[in-house]
């Protein structure tokens, strides 16, 4: 006996202690990753662009009603271009978004001194926007610990216009421009104008994470208070979907977008509203 216990003492130090019991909920618990202090993403727009408003070049008035349908059938370049570039560093965020536009218009309309011409219409239009702003609201959607978010920002920012443009005139009867260029019926004459103005805006932005892979982003700004246009005004509203793309984050946008301005400068002037549906794709590094 004394021998049995001897032996069952001596296994007993050299046998390897029992693990701990497992945590029953460890395998429950969420896994978060940490989010950066600094994001960056890429994003590039076709922009399905309509125009309705009116427009002046040397003192001819013109009359701008394209819609989207009609520019695919008279147009030169049947879509705008966009781009977007988005920094956040902790609660501060910015943007370089910019835009280029061209249309081509053929219409009769009234002269300087409400003769008949036909024009012929040709503008190319580059805006280059850029804010700074801050990251005034960030919640969790659902559970304290959702992955979705409601996130609000509030910016301040400019937006350049550059506007080019080139008039073709047909005189239908005799007519005489503001500049002194006398008009015979039947007289071809082109003229070309060129405009650039700053707006300075201020305006929010929304995201709200309808789904873990599907965004809802919304867009508001008003500026130009008289520095440059007399008023200028942007809402924008775009669905995102998420998905992999050769390893990176990536998703594809649709949504509308308007960009209205009213711009007068002598001879010249672009009561405008540019419009349309827009295609996006966006990648995150």
């Amino acid at each position: 006996l004394l021998a049995a216990a001897f032996a069952s003492a001596a296994l007993a130090q050299t046998a390897e202690p029992a693990p701990p019991p497992a945590d029953p909920g460890a395998a429950e618990q969420p896994r978060h990753e940490t989010p950066s202090d600094f994001n960056a993403s890429l994003t590039v727009y076709l922009w399905a662009t309509s125009l309705s408003g009116d427009a002046r070049v040397r003192g001819a008035d013109l009359s701008v009603d394209a819609q989207f349908l009609d520019v695919v059938q008279d147009a030169d370049t049947l879509l705008g271009l966009m781009g977007a570039l988005d920094l956040q560093y902790k609660q501060l965020v910015f943007q370089i978004h910019p835009t280029w536009m061209h249309v081509g218009i053929d219409q009769k309309t009234a002269g300087a001194q409400g003769v008949p011409i036909r024009a012929d219409y040709d503008s190319d239009t580059l805006w280059v926007e850029g804010f700074a702003g801050w990251r005034a609201i960030e919640r969790a959607i659902g559970e304290p610990d959702s992955s979705r978010r409601f996130i609000l920002d509030a910016f301040v920012g400019g937006r350049v216009t550059y506007l080019e443009t080139d008039l073709g005139l047909t005189a239908l009867s005799a007519v005489t421009l503001p500049d002194g260029t006398n008009l015979p019926a039947g007289t071809k004459v082109g003229v070309s104008d060129s405009e650039a103005w700053f707006d300075p805006f201020v305006g929010a932005r929304v995201r709200i994470d309808l789904t873990k892979t599907c965004t809802l982003g919304l867009r508001g700004d008003i500026g130009g208070f008289g520095i440059g246009s007399e008023f200028a005004w942007q809402a924008a509203a775009f669905l995102s979907w998420k998905f992999d793309l050769f390893g990176a984050d990536a998703a594809l946008l649709l949504g509308y977008r308007a960009l209205g301005q009213d711009y007068q400068d002598g001879n010249f002037a672009w009561d405008v509203i540019a419009h349309g549906p827009a295609l996006g794709l966006n990648i995150a590094f």
